[in-house]
């Protein structure tokens, strides 16, 4: 009897020993997948995530520059030096909307006029009708928090494009003969990212746009 017991202990013991070293093959195996997997989820939420800020990025900058509300900060990084110190204020409201670092992230400011086409006639007796429509496109750099999906998202950016009718501004004066003269921020446009462009940030009517 206790040959037998002391027999079947022994073959237990070795045919213990290769089980477990085929679960660590088997976990060695499977260990870069899972990692991958993490790694994925994490650099996919964090683009998700981006690509919100980038809408809310936008609708905010079209909000502001609608009524003048554009803040009191023009020190941010921006691509170009703009002429007008409204034009920069708006420029660093609409980055810091965006929640990412301003680099990241370039900012297109246009109009539309009455039938949605792109406008660059800012006379004081169109003013005054304010049939204008501020277009505020913003493009924002996708990438791999993790490092392991560089190649992934290398050349892919986050686009949005947001449109609101103009309103009466801070700076909106009266004319005599003319009325309120609505003001408005100028217009200007970052250089895209390298491998970018602006060709989706169109007016409704895209006819007339100009890039």
């Amino acid at each position: 009897m206790f040959r037998v017991v002391a027999t079947c202990r022994r073959r237990s013991r070795r045919t213990g020993r290769p089980e477990r070293g085929a679960a660590l093959a088997e976990f060695a195996l499977a260990f870069p997948i899972l990692i991958l997997l993490m790694m994925g989820v994490i650099d996919f939420g964090v683009n998700y995530g981006n690509k919100v800020q980038t809408s809310h990025a936008a609708r905010e900058g079209a909000r502001a520059g609608s009524v003048g509300n554009i803040g009191v900060d023009s020190s941010c990084n921006m691509i170009g030096t703009p002429s007008s110190l409204l034009t920069r204020q708006l420029i660093c409201l609409t980055k810091t909307r965006a929640h990412m670092d301003a680099t990241d992230v370039r900012v297109r400011i246009t109009y539309m006029d009455a039938d949605g086409r792109y406008t660059t006639d800012f006379s004081d007796a169109t003013r005054r009708l304010n049939q204008y429509s501020i277009m505020v496109c913003v493009s924002s750099r996708a990438y791999s928090l993790s490092g392991m999906l560089t190649p992934y998202f290398n050349g892919k950016f986050h686009h949005s494009r947001a449109v609101i009718k103009t309103a009466l501004t801070p700076w909106s004066t009266n004319i005599v003969g003319l009325g309120t003269v609505y003001s408005f921020v100028p217009p200007y446009t970052e250089p895209p990212f390298t491998g970018d462009s602006w060709s989706w940030c169109r007016s409704d009517d895209p006819s007339g746009d100009v890039f």
